[in-house]
């Protein structure tokens, strides 16, 4: 397994891969066993981000997340 966190700009980079199993993505998330991707789907989507899953049977998965370095600033009074 490889994780790469890096910083470009004002966007943070978060990368996972793995030389596992793999799985279908679409075949998960269609039949119900994907709940794990979609929560994680949600939370990168409320702090403005973006989720890629790229994953094949038999060669691994790939996480790939984007988003901003701060996507809820504090509020100076």
């Amino acid at each position: 397994m490889t994780v790469t966190l890096g910083r470009e700009g004002d966007e943070l980079n978060l990368t996972v891969v793995d030389d596992g199993q793999g799985f279908d993505v679409t075949a998960v998330r269609s039949d119900g066993r994907g709940l794990g991707l979609v929560t994680m789907e949600e939370r990168v989507n409320l702090v403005g981000g973006h989720l890629s899953i790229v994953s094949v049977p038999g060669q691994g998965t790939t996480v790939r997340v984007r988003g901003p370095v701060d996507p809820h600033p504090l509020i100076q009074a």
